[in-house]
């Protein structure tokens, strides 16, 4: 039981009590991963070609040719989903998070138990909790099997709201957004290492061309500068393009995490969560004196008045729930 429950114990959602059966999940995502791998696919190509450059340097220094190289590149992503190497996935996406301890444990093993009583045989996988020491209601799905919470979520949510967030976050995992992530940054990374390379040529070349050398000479030096110049804005541009597609679909797979805790019965405690973040947002925005932020392209989460209306249509097409 965690804090805020032990000032009204006793008082339960009568949404959540007693669900009737378990729901079973498929295995094969839902149609945000599977565009998001899409247009990650569609990316493959220029990843290649950013890679192409420190590939044939490593093939050269190092045994093995191009190909082995760029085959290798692409299996260590899959490295980070090997059973006991879970570290590699925290020291990617979740540095900084921390194991639970005993205490908060005791909160954290009954919420997520309740969760997996109205989970189907199919999708009961073993999951990594992590914590972070943040003053703010959250919690994460990242990597292939890690849910991170925050210790104000712990100790600030009802039992039957922190059970809602944890579905929430297991639907993130149902839906493999949290792999698609990670394989969007696993993806992005040459992009960055070829633009850090391309950065250092140009200012190189420009420094050259400060000196007084040969006509033709200077001339190709402008011709390169104009030419890195060109890399790098077309780098970031594509970079920009994708990121903002991506972007687009991270709110829908909000959207479609959501639903799955409705699916289990979380409906009610959900909406409840949802409210507890947007007034504590309100009353951090009030003590600071700041205003309102507009909304923007790179929200990575939908307006939780737009999520709570959703669940709210779902929970009026299925009154059972």
């Amino acid at each position: 039981m965690n804090d805020k429950e032990e000032l009204s114990a006793g008082d339960e959602d009568p949404d959540v009590s007693g669900g009737s059966g378990t729901v079973d999940f498929g295995r094969l995502g839902d149609w945000t991963s599977w565009t998001s791998l899409l247009v990650l696919l569609l990316l493959a190509p220029l990843t290649i070609l950013c890679l192409t450059p420190f590939l044939l340097l490593i093939s050269w220094v190092l045994p093995g040719d191009y190909w082995l190289w760029l085959a290798l590149y692409f299996v260590a992503f899959l490295v980070v989903f090997v059973p006991g190497l879970d570290f590699l996935q925290v020291w990617l996406v979740s540095r900084g998070s921390r194991k639970p301890t005993p205490h908060e444990l005791t909160i954290l093993t009954p919420a997520w138990e309740q969760v997996l009583s109205r989970v189907g045989k199919g999708k009961r996988d073993r999951f990594n909790f992590r914590v972070t020491d943040e003053p703010t209601i959250n919690a994460s799905a990242a990597g292939g099997n890690l849910m991170v919470v925050t210790t104000r979520a712990l100790h600030g949510l009802y039992d039957d709201e922190l059970e809602a967030v944890l579905a929430h976050e297991f639907g993130h995992h149902v839906g493999f957004h949290p792999v698609v992530l990670l394989l969007q940054y696993w993806m992005a990374k040459p992009f960055d290492w070829l633009g850090r390379l391309a950065a250092r040529i140009h200012n190189l070349m420009v420094w050259l061309a400060g000196w007084e050398l040969h006509p033709a000479l200077n001339v190709c030096l402008a011709v390169f500068v104009l030419l890195i110049r060109f890399v790098l804005w077309l780098l970031k541009a594509i970079l920009w393009i994708v990121s903002l597609i991506m972007v687009f679909l991270g709110r829908r797979c909000e959207y479609n995490a959501d639903a799955v805790a409705v699916k289990l019965v979380y409906g009610r405690p959900l909406i409840s969560a949802l409210n507890e973040i947007a007034t504590e947002n309100r009353i951090s925005l009030e003590s600071q004196n700041l205003p309102v932020p507009s909304r923007s392209l790179w929200d990575t989460h939908p307006p939780i008045g737009h999520r709570i209306a959703r669940i709210e249509s779902l929970l009026a097409k299925q009154p059972g729930l």
